[in-house]
């Protein structure tokens, strides 16, 4: 996973967008088994300031059942990506996270 092309790929200009983040978090990240994987493609997420695309990835892979669910780091950001993205977004978090 090359950074740069993650960066061109999720830049503004890219008409695409939307399409490639849908994507990622339905397909190809679910199926993902690679810590190193997921952490440069949170990585590209938080570099090109995707805040919803990241509480998108990271609630398909915190959420439910992955290899990653148990990850505290990245339910951690999960959280924290989701109180500084929208306030009012982090009491679902904390109530579907809870329920699990």
């Amino acid at each position: 996973m090359d950074p740069e092309l993650w960066e061109k790929v999720l830049s503004p200009d890219n008409e695409y967008k939307r399409q490639l983040i849908n994507q990622v978090v339905s397909t190809a990240l679910p199926e993902s088994k690679s810590l190193e994987q997921v952490s440069k493609l949170v990585k590209a997420f938080l570099t090109t300031d995707l805040p919803h695309g990241l509480i998108e990835l990271l609630e398909k892979i915190v959420l439910q059942n992955s290899a990653f669910s148990g990850n505290f780091n990245l339910q951690n950001l999960l959280i924290l990506t989701a109180i500084k993205a929208d306030p009012s977004h982090d009491t679902s978090i904390g109530c579907r996270r809870g329920s699990g």
